[in-house]
């Protein structure tokens, strides 16, 4: 019975010693914590998140807060043409003529004149020989002078142009146009004037 005994006990000691030595390493292996974990979420499952910047109602908050004030001034009014025209006739003396405009530059506006052209004509052998334009600017006047080119000689009338010739020139408003005439010799001039442009208002 004793010797039965023995043989048996040697045989568990055996597997003891060998389970031990043959297992210890994979038990220790699953034993041991995960120390990388990875989540990932593509497109169609997205992490859900909550926007933390809102309001009290819930909307979303921006730099700016309230109402931004803007400020819309009126557009410039846009300029309104304008012309004038003025005629001489008779003399003031037995070779010139001079006139005024009948109207006037509109109060509070500016008559910026962009063309001016004249003819005229005299009587017998004299013709005229050139035309002058007075204006009023900032108060002080300033002539134009322009040279009168024959285009037409009839037995009792010669007919004189100075072509158009474009000029920027200013005239204050309620003031008149002045046009001064003269001619070769001693005759009757009949002559006119014609500018044309547009009106701004005067400044200030």
């Amino acid at each position: 019975m004793r010797k039965a005994i023995i043989p048996a006990f040697l045989l568990v000691l055996s597997g003891l010693v060998l389970g031990a030595t043959v297992l210890r390493e994979p038990l220790a292996e699953a034993a041991s914590p995960f120390t990388n974990v990875i989540v990932g979420n593509d497109a169609t499952n997205p992490i859900p998140v909550r926007e933390q910047n809102t309001d009290a109602n819930g909307n979303i908050k921006i730099h700016e807060q309230g109402t931004v004030p803007v400020s819309v001034g009126s557009p410039a009014a846009p300029p309104e043409p304008f012309t004038m025209t003025v005629r001489c006739t008779g003399n003031d003396d037995p070779t010139t003529c001079s006139a005024n405009s009948a109207d006037t530059v509109p109060p509070g506006k500016r008559f910026v004149v962009q063309t001016m052209s004249a003819t005229g004509n005299a009587f017998g052998p004299a013709r005229v020989s050139d035309f002058e334009v007075a204006v009023k600017t900032d108060g002080d006047f300033t002539n134009w002078p322009m040279l009168a080119t024959e285009f037409q000689v009839g037995p009792t009338l010669t007919f004189s142009a100075a072509e158009t010739r474009a000029v920027t020139l200013y005239v204050d408003g309620g003031s008149r146009i002045s046009f001064h005439v003269s001619a070769t010799s001693a005759s009757t001039i009949d002559a006119e004037l014609s500018l044309s442009g547009y009106l701004v208002l005067a400044a200030g």
